[in-house]
């Protein structure tokens, strides 16, 4: 069966000389959206610091604090969001094993988010690849 008829998508992972493949459904607009807004909380969390060092003002402690508690939650979210990503859109894998079987797919889930360098890159890969490009060819 062809998989681009039920629209899934691969995700090559290589180790060494092996090579599998994660498969997964396109991002939504929800999902999408809801990336953006996370992103955009993470910036305001990340930029409110660098505001101080700009306008050389030195932080106070308690501003500090705050800022850095706001960066932890926003970490946090993020993380909640690129688990939710993945058990939304992963739908299986092919060429690759857990102890030698073929895992179920929640198996697979959870084995992908305690990678948490493979999960990170498999949700950017998911993000990017959904981008909505220019419009070709059209006035």
């Amino acid at each position: 069966m062809d998989l681009s008829t039920w629209n899934v998508r691969e995700y090559k992972v290589e180790s060494d000389d092996d090579v599998g493949f994660i498969l997964y459904r396109p991002i939504t607009h929800g999902l999408r959206t809801k990336h953006l807004e996370l992103s955009l909380r993470l910036q305001g969390a990340v930029s409110t610091l660098a505001e101080a060092d700009l306008t050389g003002e030195t932080p106070t402690e308690e501003r500090i604090v705050a800022v850095l508690a706001s960066q932890t939650e926003a970490a946090e979210i993020m993380a909640r969001f690129r688990e939710e990503l993945l058990s939304g859109l992963v739908v299986g894998c092919r060429d690759l094993t857990l102890n030698d079987e073929v895992p179920t797919l929640k198996e697979l889930l959870v084995a992908l988010l305690s990678l948490e360098d493979l999960a990170s890159e498999l949700s950017s890969h998911i993000i990017e690849e959904g981008s909505i490009g220019e419009d070709e060819g059209k006035d």
